[in-house]
């Protein structure tokens, strides 16, 4: 079977192969049936005449003919066709069974090649599906093909614009770092040219405070003393006399000007210059407990610009600006000091001695690099700093604790006051850091909150919790003049009095109100209401500037 089932798939023309085997065995079967068809004619020839009839032998006549064959005389013949008979019957059975069997495995080779020919066609299906998806699945290759192609050519295409992306970027780093050294030599210039302009602004200034001072120095015998608040007035009176303080004469402030707010919380110092040969020409700092340090054009009053300058993002409790306004030392609540550059708006130098307390105030002893400067604290030292060498080099103490600090205008001087009341004045001149005057004065009796030197630096005027302001005598120490009122109420720890810049006006704050004396009439010419509570002012410029604890800045005219 295995071998018919071998040829059937090897040779396409198996049906005719096998009926060609299965005749050849048939025509062999019937020249033998018919030879031994022949012998038992003959046979019967002998004992009857044949009959036309006889065309099948069957088992019957095999019979008859076996019984006429053992009466015949020829005993032996007969036994031999006897034999020979059944010889040829048993190859007769032999041949049916083989031959049934051969048409058993035809039925079932019928049936094979039927499912053959199914399972062929199935497969022919299934071969015919899978072409079509291989087809499809060549199509998408090639649709793949063209878009890795395009990719390619797109990747290519971008990779030189890249390339060339780059290659700007290269040069426009080139041309921004030549931009940059540029830049950085024009600032170095200008603060140079600065720097000279500042020395020169100096020397002038010092050669007009000489001039000023021969001229008020009053004639005695030989003795010099330093001038006194009557000869401060006689020269006033004299001044006035000659026109020249119409000229330059400050009015009392009497109602806003205009009004910002930089800051989102309460500001806690302000500080201002004035800057005739930069832009801006008037400059006003200020420093608020959001951390914020804000530069404001005080001529324009706007904002220029505002970022955390501390750190650790702490409070700014004080706010210092030397004369080149390049930069700003600020006191923070971390008890540390910052110098902060306005350039980068970075801190380059850090300041550490104060330990314990709040930092009240900080002040620059020279108007250019290199910087020196003081800076009070609660801890009852008064501390003189190196900031070239970040180095204390100074450290005076007071037995209170120190609440506001002043610098006088030649920056010999520098007065603090303190919880107990009192008011020192403390010699800087040569960075010795002594006190001179008397050992504890006290001209208020209760905490001062603010003091303030007069412009020609010959009187100090201080504000207290004692809901005072006394104006007291450099020379003698003592208080000379006291303004007081109904209004009169100090609400803020940081609340301090100004001189106005021509020397004859007084202001402070109280509350939300402001009061204005004149100096030597000490009347009280102006109580205009702000409607927000005052922290701390400001009348360096030619208009008054407040502070206020929502965080608004506002002048006034």
């Amino acid at each position: 079977m295995s071998d018919l089932l071998t040829l059937m798939q090897g040779n396409p023309a198996w049906r005719e192969t096998f009926m060609q085997r299965i005749n050849k065995r048939n025509a062999v079967q019937s020249d033998a049936f018919c030879g031994i068809m022949e012998a038992y004619t003959d046979l019967l020839k002998e004992k009857r005449p044949p009959t036309d009839d006889f065309h099948i032998v069957t088992d019957s006549t095999y019979a008859a003919t076996r019984q006429s064959v053992s009466g015949s005389a020829s005993f032996t013949q007969a036994g031999q066709l006897e034999h020979r008979l059944a010889e040829i019957q048993s190859e007769l059975s032999e041949t049916r069974k083989q031959k049934a069997d051969a048409l058993e495995q035809l039925v079932k080779l019928k049936d094979d090649v039927r499912r053959l020919e199914l399972e062929s066609k199935r497969k022919e299906n299934e071969l015919s599906a899978k072409r079509a998806e291989i087809g499809d699945r060549e199509h998408e290759i090639s649709v793949l093909e063209n878009g890795l192609r395009e990719t390619q050519t797109s990747n290519k295409t971008l990779r030189e614009e890249v390339a060339a992306l780059r290659a700007d970027l290269d040069n426009t780093k080139k041309l921004l770092q030549q931009s940059e050294k540029n830049y950085e030599a024009a600032v170095s210039q200008l603060i140079r040219l600065q720097q000279s302009e500042a020395e020169r602004m100096n020397e002038m200034h010092e050669f007009y405070q000489q001039k000023i001072a021969a001229l008020m120095k009053p004639k005695t015998d030989g003795t010099e003393k330093m001038p006194s608040l009557a000869g401060m007035q006689v020269g006033h009176l004299d001044r006035r006399a000659s026109g020249l303080d119409e000229q330059n004469r400050v009015l009392p402030p009497s109602r806003k000007k205009s009004a910002l707010k930089p800051h989102d919380g309460v500001i806690n110092s302000v500080c201002a210059r004035v800057c005739p040969h930069q832009t801006p020409h008037a400059l006003v700092v200020t420093g608020g407990q959001d951390a914020q340090l804000c530069l404001i054009d005080g001529k324009e009053r706007t904002t220029i610009r505002g970022w955390v300058a501390t750190p650790t993002r702490g409070a700014i409790s004080s706010v210092a600006l030397p004369e080149d306004t390049t930069c700003a030392l600020v006191g923070a609540a971390d008890n540390a000091l910052y110098l902060v550059d306005f350039s980068t708006e970075r801190c380059v130098q850090t300041l550490k001695g104060h330990m314990t307390g709040r930092i009240v105030g900080c002040e620059f002893l020279s108007a250019s690099k290199p910087y020196k400067a003081i800076s009070a604290s609660s801890d009852r030292t008064l501390r003189l700093w190196d900031i070239n060498r970040s180095a204390c080099v100074k450290t005076a103490s007071h037995p209170s604790a120190m609440t506001c600090v002043a610098l006088s205008p030649d920056r010999e001087w520098v007065a603090t006051g303190h919880q107990s009341g009192a008011v020192v004045l403390w010699n800087v001149r040569s960075e010795n850091c002594q006190q001179v005057g008397a050992p504890d004065p006290k001209p208020h009796s209760d905490s001062v909150t603010g003091l303030s030197f007069s412009p020609d630096g010959t009187c100090i005027v201080s504000q207290g919790r004692d809901n005072t302001v006394k104006l007291t005598d450099v020379r003698r120490a003592d208080v000379v003049c006291e303004f007081t009122h109904t209004d009169l109420k100090t609400g803020c720890p940081t609340a301090r009095p100004a001189f106005s810049p021509d020397g004859n006006l007084i202001v402070c704050s109280t509350l939300t109100h402001l009061l204005c004396w004149n100096l030597y009439s000490k009347k009280l010419l102006t109580n205009p209401v702000c409607g927000n509570l005052i922290t701390t002012l400001n009348w360096d410029l030619n208009n008054l500037i407040t502070c206020h604890r929502d965080g608004t800045v506002t002048f006034w005219e």
